[in-house]
């Protein structure tokens, strides 16, 4: 999961979850400010090791905002589909032909529509970026991937210039372009199950190398029998889910026939889904129950009835099936033809291609092979699972001749040329990190890739158990697709959350930003990702930020530290600036005060607590409107508990009546800098101005 290291400000939160239920009428902006505090700010340096913010000098509470940070977020898309057009429809899956480019300073977002006249006007709308050496350099590779009438042209749907000033660029010696999420399918032909004139299915294998010389091709292939091989954890939810079908209907006021139909988007309202978010778990941990992958083969292997069920539900009977690629295979092999006839042909820069995960889909339809315990600890069947759903997928389907292209890349082209492809895998995939090797994040001069799913709380490999279940229910009842993205704005409106697209964007912060920043090196420019299938480029820009009256802290409550974090500990230094008279309160043949202060860990006695006391002033004459600078050893310095409160309180007093006091308490690193604290008391009003810092945590 992510790590939240600072704040979006609520208008960017309502942004992202109104854009999960309407993502027309909500569109995401282009830009997004994440602000940070003052301890973490403070790490950021500038090119001759300063510190990149400032305090405004003409007041004493408000600090400006700089940017301290500048990065590019992509989220690359999603290959797959048949439509005319990128809208789904009841019959197909809408066509979606996306990928990126990354070159330098420059990322965009690229896409094929068939509309032979997007492309220019696209290009018109990019504005500078189109002009920066960096497209210069990608544009010969993009008028060669627009060379195949079969494919069209080239749409650059966006672009985006990185600060090379704030972060460390990617090369631009070398052009990466990166394919999303394809879920390519494991099964097009009723032969390779149990069903039809096959009782079993036949093994394939592949040819060692491509048609020679390094041209693409028929792949040629070789069969032999299989004797008894099992299809391997194929699983058949219908059965569980349309039997809660009505329940389902019922809960969401609809029919049977609406949630067939894929109407229940106008039944889906938060309000609905809140009410009967319990019951819609329930149903889920009813499929789960059917779900383990056992080490025997499937009990129904010999039901044909069954099988053919499962065919229907996986590629559909008169409308779409659950599986999404469906045949994008031929424009995917046409578009990798494309790559190695420029890589071939000795264009520079030269490419590097980099698929993100989710290339095959083991779990849609399928057993589960993992526990509930996380996508690391699988059952003792799960090596040989995965491994006999790859092959299927990549040798027996009529898909195959695309995925087999896209993993054998390098075989197309000759010694010299070779662009080494990474792989790196992603939840529907899982099995392909742990058990076959796969890693879970690409890195290298200025740019970070991965998945995504890493910060999907539905999705993790530590938590994916909601998503393979949403993933077994979509498979039986495709409107249950509708409702994944209205559940995470539910959960993140109950929990008071951010909502997966700002998650999302955390973890982007967290690999590009803020781990190379607490190393002491530079952020990296660029952060890729897929998963979400929905395309998206915006820059994130990290700054300071404290609020210009920042209200009282509460009063501390009456509970202790966590115990946990009592071996942690902080140093936190606090220097008191100056004191503002507002009410001098005199009384008759009175006018003199003394001040205090005290800085100390919160506990629930007070007692052991570390502290430090200072004389801000001794007794002296004031008057209203007064402003008393305080000498610069007025600091107070000391160790307290990571997670516990600090308490900082001051105290006046004088010839005349009780002294009057204020008194705030903060959480450990939550906020720094310069703040005022106001006190109005019975008898005394006055202002203290002082710096907080926070130092490392010690062990």
């Amino acid at each position: 999961m992510s790590k939240s290291r600072g704040i979006f400000l609520p208008e960017v939160i309502k942004q992202n979850l109104d854009h999960l239920i309407d993502h027309e009428g909500a569109p995401l902006p282009t830009v997004v400010e994440y602000r940070i505090p003052p301890e973490l700010a403070n790490k950021f340096k500038d090119v001759n090791g300063r510190r990149r913010y400032r305090v405004d000098p003409n007041q004493t509470t408000t600090l400006t905002e700089p940017t301290l940070a500048s990065l590019t977020y992509m989220d690359v898309g999603l290959w797959a589909g048949d439509g005319p057009s990128a809208r789904t429809s009841d019959t197909t899956w809408g066509r979606r032909r996306d990928f990126g480019i990354v070159c330098g300073r420059l990322a965009l977002l690229c896409s094929y529509t068939h509309k032979s006249d997007e492309a220019e006007a696209t290009m018109k709308r990019i504005g500078a970026p189109a002009k920066s050496p960096e497209f210069q350099k990608v544009q010969p590779l993009l008028d060669h991937l627009s060379s195949r009438e079969s494919l069209g042209k080239v749409v650059v749907t966006s672009a985006l210039l990185g600060r090379s000033d704030l972060a460390e660029k990617p090369t631009d010696q070398k052009i990466h372009v990166f394919l999303g999420d394809l879920h390519a399918p494991v099964m097009t032909e009723k032969k390779r199950t149990y069903s039809d004139v096959d009782p079993r299915p036949a093994e394939y294998t592949m040819s060692s190398s491509p048609p020679s010389p390094y041209s693409s091709g028929p792949i040629p292939i070789e069969t032999r029998p299989a004797s008894k091989h099992p299809m391997r954890g194929r699983y058949n939810p219908g059965i569980v889910v349309r039997a809660l079908l009505p329940f389902i209907a019922k809960l969401l006021n609809a029919t049977v026939d609406d949630l067939n139909n894929h109407s229940s988007r106008r039944f889906l309202t938060l309000p609905l889904l809140a009410e009967n978010r319990a019951a819609i778990l329930a149903i889920l941990e009813r499929v789960w129950a059917e779900t383990p992958l056992g080490d025997s083969p499937d009990t129904e292997e010999e039901n044909q009835s069954g099988v053919e069920h499962w065919f229907e539900l996986y590629h559909g009977a008169g409308t779409k099936g659950a599986e999404i690629f469906q045949s994008a295979g031929a424009d995917l092999k046409d578009w990798l033809d494309l790559l190695v006839d420029y890589q071939r042909n000795g264009q520079s820069p030269p490419i590097r291609l980099l698929q993100l995960g989710d290339l095959f889909d083991l779990w849609m339809g399928l057993k589960c092979g993992f526990t509930d315990r996380g996508a690391w600890n699988y059952t003792a069947a799960a090596k040989a699972f995965a491994e006999h759903w790859i092959k299927e997928t990549e040798y027996n389907t009529n898909q195959s001749d695309a995925i087999h292209m896209l993993r054998r890349f390098d075989d197309w082209l000759p010694p010299g040329q070779k662009v080494h492809p990474v792989f790196l895998y992603g939840n529907h995939d899982n099995y392909m990190g742990t058990l076959l090797g796969l890693p879970a994040q690409f890195k290298d001069t200025g740019l970070v890739a991965q998945h995504g799913h890493q910060a999907d709380a539905f999705n993790s490999d530590s938590n994916a158990k909601i998503g393979y279940l949403l993933t077994q229910a979509a498979f039986s009842v495709l409107a249950v697709r509708l409702l994944e993205d209205p559940m995470s704005a539910l959960v993140a409106g109950i929990k008071g959350g951010i909502g997966p697209r700002l998650t999302f964007t955390e973890m982007a912060l967290e690999e590009a930003v803020f781990k190379p920043i607490l190393a002491g090196k530079k952020p990296a420019m660029t952060f890729v990702m897929g998963h979400t299938h929905e395309p998206v480029l915006q820059e994130i820009r990290v700054l300071e930020y404290i609020p210009a009256n920042p209200p009282d802290s509460p009063q501390p409550p009456d509970t202790q530290p966590p115990a946990e974090a009592q071996h942690h500990k902080v140093k936190v230094t606090v220097q008191f600036l100056q004191v503002d008279i507002t009410n001098d309160g005199k009384y008759p043949g009175a006018g003199h005060w003394w001040m205090c202060a005290t800085v100390r860990q919160w506990s629930l006695s007070g007692a052991g607590a570390p502290r430090v006391d200072l004389d801000l002033f001794n007794y002296r004459p004031v008057n209203t409107h007064d402003s008393i600078p305080l000498p610069g050893g007025q600091v107070a310095s000391l160790d307290i508990e990571v997670d516990a409160g600090l308490v900082i309180e001051a105290n006046a007093g004088g010839d005349e009546g009780e002294p009057d006091g204020i008194s705030i308490m903060v959480g450990s690193l939550t906020w720094g800098g310069t703040r005022t604290i106001e006190c109005q008391g019975k008898n005394r009003g006055y202002k203290v101005t002082f710096e907080l810092l926070w130092g490392n945590i010690l062990d």
